[in-house]
């Protein structure tokens, strides 16, 4: 043991305060970091040297060990201790190196750093100032310990000196080592000698109470202390084997004298200062630090005895109250008081304490009763049970008042104390339960009787059916027999007889259904007549016979089975077809001879010149007998015949010319003449069109009307040319039309009359894919003005979404579509029979159903019940309730939002605030009910299913009382099983839904981590942790959208029944999976399931309107995928929208000639092409090859058309689709923030040729990954792939929204140790369960995938899934939305390989504002209801900045006037900003424009953000809520021309005086063919129509091809233009024509705010009604004019063939086509306005 220096009080170290806090004194200082590393890992002591005389020399200071080995220094005359080595102890080397701020320590790991003191800078390395002075320092050694006791000078190197401070836990910097790893061992052993010991830091200054100074402690025993003295040099006197010996002994000593813990030492000194253990310590300070310790000990031994005192009359309270009989669990605290206030165990137990042991003896006796009350319930319940079961007198029609009656003179019941003291309620509800048990029994013993009576009235159905049957056998009864002819045989059977009276089918009934059975296998039959025709060699002519045919047909076996009635029809159609044949030949050889009658005369005209009055046929046949033209003709007869008509015509024209000599009649006669003429040209003219068909004809015909046309475009570059007369689409905007006359009216003749019409049926450019029967693009062939239907087929529909549209052809027949009626009448024909043939297998099906199972009650009468079944509950409805303030009835789909707004307890939910103001209808629970009856047929049957084709989302279902299960998911079908003991006549569905966004909240505050973002901004007004459950996203808001959270049930409810032993297919999904070039045959997938146990079924697949059939037999085990390959020569390709048609066919498949399912495919290849450009260039190519031809991209991103599902009728639908089509859209991206859509909207897409990018739905936010959400978005993904793989039209996958861009970027900020996790549970969801879930159900190579929208594609996947930047320009696909002031400048916008989000907003009409809110005030720029709606942060700023940049500010003082101009100023800006972004990425969307500096270039696809919206407010969409275009989506219809001029000044907007200006030309061609025509361009001031300068160049495009055409040297074309001193007078407009074709293109100089505009007088004529759905028009004005707005009243909704255009020509012909038919069409209703920038700048 080492003891202090003299003068050191009881050897204490140095003093706390001189000491660093512990977590201080333990922590090394800043580590450099390990990049720095430049030393190795050992510790290297540095050796030192003093001089001898410093050695000699005596110092006051001693150097001394700590029990923790650590050296301290000691001051003998100040008394100092220090842990620093003085100045005097040190050598010249040490004193150098304490000069430098740099020191030396040691780390955990043994490594050696540098520590700067001053600048708190650490480092591995050695600091050169640190190295020279270690080379300046003496050769000495500098010892690192002192070996003696005396306190030799020996040092340590500044290791062993305490670390510098180090600043506070906060503000350590990362580098710092966790706070965990300190204390090093070497000081926690240290330290727990340092505890062991009784010098703690409590007790040290306790005992420095009693020492003075260091005198008292020399002496020795001064004031009655018995200790020995203590001499001023160390001593060791050892009495005890060791300390902890010595001093175990002195606290036994005063343990044993019972020393009290308030005792001071003077107190205790008398008690043991005369036991010999009190000498066991030798110095005074160490006696009087055990002392304290001891007291410490003993106050902390009281308080614990106290404590368990304390304890026990706790204990002791609280038996004594549960045990007590006066105590109970209403008994109040006061009154307790007064009853047990003056007992000890009351008293004993302190009040604070007293009053929490009181409540909780409450708590336990109030459980106490409760578990009593309900024991005795239970018994009580049971016992009632037992006795009314026992009562023989109760049965179900028993009523509780005669009940009650009876149990009283019960002798058990009477009996029964507690049973008669039972609750009244409870008693009622065993009385109900042992009624309805009694009506069970008694329903399932008339279900017998039932059964017994349906069986019966069975058999009496099915033997009329066989007695049918013979009928047929017999040829009595046939497919064209009627009911009358063979009443009298049917009548007198004894079959018939019985069916008379009962309920169900009558006989009548039965034989209709078995005729149309008979007429149902016409098809098939006729299909066999004609196999057996010509397999006889016999051909139908018009001079056969039945007879004859009968007699062909019955010498086969095969006609044995045939119906004779089929076989008369098939003979008929035969005849008429023969017929028809016939007179198409006779039609044929007339033409013919006509023209060959017309050939004959034209000979005679030219070879016969001097013929005479009496010229004979004899003497002038020698002349033409040996021309081809002669000899043509057959028979001299006819050419006798037609030489004597001549002969005629020549003779009274030489008479006519002698009688008549006068000037006047000279002249008559020549036009007698030329019109002569003109007939015979016109015949010729005919006579060739008719040799090469009725097509060319037609071609002909607008081949000669467009010939003048033509002329007008000759490309002679010209510097003044005047203005066009034809129609022309402007550069930003319109329906492309076919360029003409300025009039716009066409003439047509018909004898010597002329008709005028202003409409002519408009050429379709082959470009656009328009209807083939009318002629209009604005709707397509594949069903003019169709709406899909709604066709569900269910045992029993509870509710059926009916949300179609049908709309009759005939209704709205144009002029134009009655030239192709025939056409139309055809298809619809094919249509007919197509559903007839189904329907027809569909009935031979249930016939053979009757037939062999007797057993199954599936006959027309229980099909005719359920009809009305459905129909009584549509008219009933379902009723909802929050059961507190809301009752409503109302029909599905439906929410609670539309129930209640239907009911009028709600206004409209779009309408002034109600986002906001109704949102407590989603905080609250909702019950949906609906009751319903079932028919007795339809309870037989064995197996029950309740399926949801779509909840939204969380419910408990329940059936009369029978908890079916609970749905969680608004993205999957819920399909329940139901016992049939649920089921009875009258039933009750009840749907509890819970509050969406509490469930989420909950699922949010139930998971194990915190999953970012919690909310969304308040700007949105929305609601939190949508991403704890599988809800549409955006309906917790968006930043284009509102926050309903809706809670419905959006999709079908039925039930159906089913019987166990019945073989059921169900059809799970149809793949074109790939296409095999090596055999040319295409791989189709189809999944079949099934619940039934294994069984072998013969599997037919035909696809219809081809050859192809294919039929394999299987042995089916609930479920199995087979592979059907299609030979290519039995298809044709689908092809994108501009590309080509969208072929698509049925595949329907068969199971023993019985019905499974189809599905609607088309046949396409898709690849998505990534590849390496080579050493020059990074990043890879990323664009869409679909069957094998690149295609450029032009689209846009889809939403969710409205908050409420149900609202969106599929005419809704078709609208939107269609507005994409006539925008030559080519792909819209389902967006991952929506929904999945519903199926007639993927069938439309697969008509119109609109390819789907199809996100999954998951946006903008990090998801939970627990093993029960996984597994829900697993089932999720692999439904909906399921569903939606057979369209042709989804052409990629793609895991989520923006994800990946969140997780490597960081976006919520999420700690650095977490983001390892972050990136773990992203792969665990998209790679490891969506990819996977995908994979295993979408098996093809026809569909790819990706993790993400935008990601970097492959190299993403090389990056483990997540880039280092998902949004790099060089590869995947990229959102930019990073515009600045100008968004009109095309430096602006990165050049990408794929453009898949980008925009900016605008605001909506007038009109549709009006909808939202009638408040004038609303309508402000500035006002409330507008930020309101506003969803996105300083957006309405950024519009208006935009405006700023590019456009002049409204001038009026009318509020409302400046409101409606600023939003047409806000649809300018958005129109011009998607064509710069436009014409970037098309002008780079050649692979040869890729910049080798850069990588950047071939942009291969723009999708904008966005074409839809889901109510009225400031948005990015182009197309507004109610369908309205805005002037964005005019622009787009023009900027994605397929064929499309370009024109771009460089530098934007340059000066005049900039000779490097250039204005760049060029022409992009989608086609895959060659294009060639004329693109003429003209530089125009807005102050008259003349042009200052044009210039044209032919132009020959090749296929899918980007044409640089010319560069224009800015500077002289300016000056040749007269423009150099007044740019913003001038304006380029460019036209291409090509195909009779013309898209225009206009560049402006600079801004057109600082353009002079003129007043261009715009005026609109000559409104005319052409169609039901299409009104023409033309407006015209004095002066150019820009940006031409056209709009009309607000209740017709359509759109215009162009709109927002410039007018550089005095006219221009419009037309608006109509969603609707117009009726009653007046100017002054349809209320067409115009207006243009012009009108901005006047008050």
């Amino acid at each position: 043991m080492q003891h202090g220096p003299p003068g050191w009080p009881g050897g204490q170290y140095p003093p706390n305060a001189m000491m660093p806090p512990p977590h201080m004194m333990m922590m090394p200082p800043l580590i450099p970091p390990p990049g720095a590393v430049g030393m190795n890992g050992g510790m290297k002591m540095e050796e030192g040297f003093g001089s001898s005389a410093s050695q000699e020399k005596k110092t006051l200071w001693t150097e001394h060990k700590a029990p923790d080995g650590r050296t301290y220094y000691y001051n003998s005359i100040s008394k100092e201790s220090r842990w620093e080595k003085p100045d005097e102890l040190k050598t010249p080397a040490e004193l150098m190196l304490s000069q430098c701020p740099w020191r030396e320590y040691k780390a955990e790991n043994g490594r050696i750093y540098y520590h700067n003191v001053d600048t708190k800078e650490s480092r591995w390395t050695k600091p050169k100032e640190l190295e020279d002075i270690e080379k300046m320092a003496p050769q000495q050694q500098v010892l690192t310990e002192s070996p003696s006791a005396t306190g030799s000078p020996a040092t340590a190197l500044t290791p062993n000196i305490p670390p510098p401070m180090i600043p506070p836990f906060g503000m350590m910097p990362p580098m710092m080592p966790p706070f965990s790893a300190f204390p090093p061992p070497t000081m926690m052993a240290g330290m727990q000698q340092m505890t062991a010991s009784p010098v703690v830091n409590d007790v040290e200054l306790g005992s420095n109470e009693n020492s003075r100074d260091g005198s008292e402690d020399a002496s020795s025993d001064r004031v009655g202390n018995n200790s020995p003295a203590i001499n001023n040099e160390p001593q060791v006197k050892i009495e005890y084997a060791s300390k902890k010996e010595a001093m175990d002994a002195f606290r036994e000593l005063l343990r044993e004298k019972n020393v009290p813990s308030n005792s001071t030492w003077e107190q205790a000194l008398k008690l043991i200062g005369n036991d010999p253990r009190y000498a066991a310590i030798k110095h005074i300070n160490e006696k009087k630090q055990t002392f304290n310790a001891y007291k410490v000990s003993r106050v902390k031994e009281e308080k614990e005895a106290e404590r368990l005192k304390l304890k026990q009359i706790k204990e002791e309270f609280e038996t004594y109250l549960q045990n007590c009989e006066h105590m109970n669990s209403t008994i109040k605290y006061k009154e307790a008081e007064k009853l047990f206030g003056r007992l000890q165990v009351w008293s004993a137990v302190p009040e604070r304490d007293r009053r929490d042991l009181f409540e909780d003896v409450v708590s336990y006796l109030d459980k106490k009763e409760r578990e009593e009350a309900r024991a005795l319930k239970k018994r009580n319940v049971q016992a009632l049970k037992d006795i009314l079961s026992n009562m023989p007198k109760v049965n179900y029609r028993t009523t509780w008042k005669k009940a009650r009656r009876l149990l009283i003179d019960n002798t058990e019941f009477a009996n029964d104390i507690e049973l008669q003291n039972m609750d009244r309620e409870d008693a009622l509800i065993v009385f109900e339960d042992h009624i309805r048990e009694l009506e069970r029994v008694h329903e399932d013993e008339m279900e017998t009787q039932r059964k017994f009576l349906r069986r019966t009235n069975r058999k009496n159905r099915e033997a009329f059916l066989y007695f049918l049957d013979e009928l047929h056998d017999q040829g009595k009864l046939h497919s064209m027999s009627l009911w009358s002819e063979l009443f009298g045989i049917i009548s007198n059977d004894e079959r018939f007889s019985k069916m008379l009276g009962q309920p169900g089918s009558t006989p009548l009934d039965l034989f209709k259904l078995y005729v149309d059975d008979l007429k149902a296998r016409y098809h098939d039959e006729k299909k066999t007549v004609k196999e057996i025709l010509r397999d006889k060699g016999y051909a139908i002519d018009i001079d056969s016979t039945f007879e004859k045919f009968a007699e062909i047909i019955s010498t086969d076996k095969r006609a044995a089975v045939l119906d004779a009635g089929n076989i008369k029809l098939t003979f008929n159609d035969l005849m008429e077809r023969a017929e028809s044949k016939e007179k198409d030949r006779l039609k044929e050889e007339a033409r013919k001879q006509k023209r060959l009658e017309s050939n004959f005369k034209l000979l005679l005209k030219n070879r016969l010149d001097s013929l005479t009055e009496q010229s004979k046929w004899e003497d002038v046949k020698g002349q033409i007998e040996n021309d081809n033209d002669y000899l043509a003709l057959s028979s001299d007869a006819d050419r006798i015949r037609l030489f004597e008509d001549y002969h005629r015509q020549v003779v009274a024209e030489a008479q006519a010319a002698a009688a008549h000599h006068s000037h006047h009649h000279h002249k008559k006669a020549r036009k007698e003449k030329k019109k002569r003429k003109h007939e015979k040209s016109a015949s010729s003219t005919a006579v060739a069109s008719d040799s090469e068909g009725e097509e060319k004809k037609k071609s002909s015909s607008l081949a000669e009307a467009a010939a003048p046309v033509a002329s007008t475009f000759e490309p002679v570059p010209t510097e003044a040319v005047g203005s066009d007369e034809g129609e022309t689409k402007d550069s930003d905007g319109g329906v492309p039309t076919s360029t003409g006359p300025a009039a716009s009216v066409s003439e047509s003749t018909s004898g010597t009359k002329s008709k005028k019409s202003i409409y002519t049926r408009p050429q379709i450019p082959e470009n656009k894919v328009g209807c083939g029967k009318c002629g209009y693009v604005g709707h397509l062939t594949f069903q003019c003005r169709n709406f899909l239907q709604a066709n569900p087929s269910k045992a029993v529909v509870l509710d059926v979404s009916s949300t179609s549209s049908p709309s009759s052809d005939d209704d709205n027949d144009t002029p134009l579509q009655q030239l192709a009626r025939q056409e139309i009448n055809r298809d619809k024909q094919q249509v007919q029979k197509k559903d007839s043939e189904v329907k027809s297998k569909k009935k031979e099906k249930s016939k053979r159903k009757r037939r062999r199972s007797p057993s199954t009650s599936s006959t027309s009468e229980s099909e005719s019940e359920s009809e009305s079944e459905s129909k009584h509950s549509k008219r009933t409805g379902w009723s909802i309730s929050d059961n507190k303030s809301y009752f409503a009835h109302g029909q599905i789909p439906g929410s609670v939002h539309t129930i209640l707004l239907a009911a009028n307890q709600i206004t409209e939910p779009y309408w002034n605030y109600n986002d906001v103001d109704l949102r407590s209808l989603v905080y609250t629970s909702w019950t949906f009910t609906k009751d319903f009856t079932l028919s007795n047929d339809f309870l037989t049957l064995t197996q029950f299913t309740l399926h949801f084709d779509q909840i939204d989302t969380v419910a408990n279902i329940t059936l009369n009382e029978c908890f079916l299960g609970r749905t969680n998911s608004m993205f999957i079908p819920y399909n329940f099983n139901i016992l049939r003991s649920c089921l009875q006549s009258i039933n009750q569905l009840r749907i509890d839904f819970e509050s969406p966004v509490i469930y989420a909240l909950n699922q949010a505050k139930a998971y194990n981590d915190t999953v970012p973002p919690d909310c969304p901004p308040d700007v949105q007004h929305g609601e939190c942790h949508v991403q704890f459950i599988r809800k549409e996203p955006c309906s917790f808001s968006w930043d284009w959208g509102p926050a309903f959270a809706p809670i419905g049930i959006p999709g079908d409810v039925y039930l159906e029944s089913t019987n166990n032993a019945d073989i059921s297919i169900e059809l799970e999904s149809v793949n074109v999976a790939s296409y095999q070039a090596a055999g040319n045959q295409w791989q189709v997938d189809v999944l079949l399931s099934s619940h039934n146990d294994p069984f072998e079924c013969q599997l037919k697949f035909i696809l219809e309107n081809t050859s192809f059939v294919y039929e394999v037999t299987v042995t089916f085990d609930h479920e199995i995928s087979i592979s059907v390959l299609i030979p290519d020569e039995n298809i044709e390709l689908w092809w994108p929208n501009g590309y080509g048609e969208q072929k698509l066919y049925t595949l329907s498949i068969y199971n023993k000639e019985q019905f499974i399912g189809s599905r609607l495919i088309g046949f396409r290849t898709v690849q998505l092409i990534q590849h390496d450009y080579g050493p020059q260039i990074n990043g890879t190519s990323f664009y869409f090859l679909i069957n094998y031809q690149p295609i450029f991209i032009k689209g846009s991103n889809w939403i969710p058309p409205d908050a409420f599902q149900e609202r969106v009728t599929d005419t809704d639908l078709e609208r939107l689709l269609r507005s994409a089509q006539v925008a030559s859209m080519n792909m819209l991206r389902i967006w991952g923030g929506g929904i999945y859509e519903r199926n007639s909207f993927y069938e439309l897409a697969d008509h119109l040729g609109i390819m789907l990018w199809h996100d999954f739905m998951f946006a903008c936010s990090l998801y939970p990954v627990d093993k029960a959400f996984l597994q829900n978005v697993h089932d999720e993904i692999v439904y909906q792939v399921k569903r939606l793989q057979s369209h042709a039209s989804i052409v990629l996958w793609a895991g989520n929204n923006e994800n990946e861009g969140a997780v490597a970027q960081n976006w919520y900020d999420i700690p650095k140790e977490r983001m390892a996790k972050v990136k773990d549970d992203y792969r665990q969801l998209y790679v490891n369960t969506v990819m996977a879930a995908v994979k295993e159900i979408d098996k093809g190579n026809n569909r790819p995938f990706v993790t993400s929208s935008p990601s970097n594609g492959i190299e993403s996947i090389k990056e483990d899934y997540i880039a280092t930047d998902p949004n790099d320009s060089i590869y995947g696909d990229v959102h930019f939305y990073g515009y600045g002031i100008d968004s009109w400048d095309p430096r602006t916008y990165p050049i990408t390989r794929f453009l898949s989000e980008t925009g900016i907003q605008s605001l909506p009409s007038l009109d549709t504002w009006k909808q939202a809110t009638s408040n004038p005030v609303d309508f402000n720029f500035n006002s409330s209801f507008l930020q309101h709606r506003e969803h996105s942060n300083n957006q309405l700023t950024g519009i208006m900045l935009h405006i700023q940049s590019n456009l002049p500010l409204p001038v009026t003082k009318d509020p409302l006037k400046n409101f409606t101009q600023l939003i047409y100023l806000s649809q300018i800006n958005q129109a011009m900003t998607l064509k710069s972004i436009s014409d970037v990425c098309r002008v780079h969307s050649s692979e040869n424009t890729i910049d080798p500096k850069t990588s950047q270039g071939h942009t291969m696809g723009l999708m904008y953000w966005q074409i839809n919206d889901i109510w009225q407010g400031p948005t990015w969409s182009t197309i507004e809520y109610g369908f309205r275009w805005k002037m964005a989506h005019y622009y787009v219809q023009h900027m994605y021309e397929p064929v499309y001029p370009i024109a771009i000044l460089t530098p934007y907007q340059a000066n005049v005086t900039d000779e490097t200006a250039r204005i760049s030309l060029n022409v992009v061609n989608d086609f895959a063919k060659e294009i060639s025509g004329q693109l003429t361009c003209s530089i125009h001031t807005l102050d008259t129509f003349a042009v200052r300068m044009s210039m044209a160049y032919d132009i020959t495009l090749g296929f899918a091809t980007l044409k640089h055409i010319v560069d224009l040297p800015y500077k002289l074309l300016m000056n040749r233009a007269d423009c150099s001193n007044d740019r913003q007078y001038c304006i380029l407009h460019c036209w291409l024509n090509h195909n009779h074709h013309q898209v225009d293109q206009t560049l402006f100089f600079t801004s057109p705010k600082a353009y002079q505009l003129y007043q261009p007088n715009l005026r609109i004529e000559n409104v005319q009604q052409v169609t039901p759905m299409d009104i023409v028009f033309r407006i015209s004005a004095t002066r150019p004019a820009l940006f031409v707005w056209l709009e009309v009243s607000s209740h017709i909704s359509g759109y215009f063939s162009r709109n927002g255009f410039h007018m550089f020509e005095p006219v221009s012909t419009v037309t608006f086509h109509s969603w609707t038919p117009i009726t009653n069409f007046t100017s002054a209703s349809f209320a067409l306005r115009s207006n243009s920038l012009f009108d901005i700048t006047q008050p």
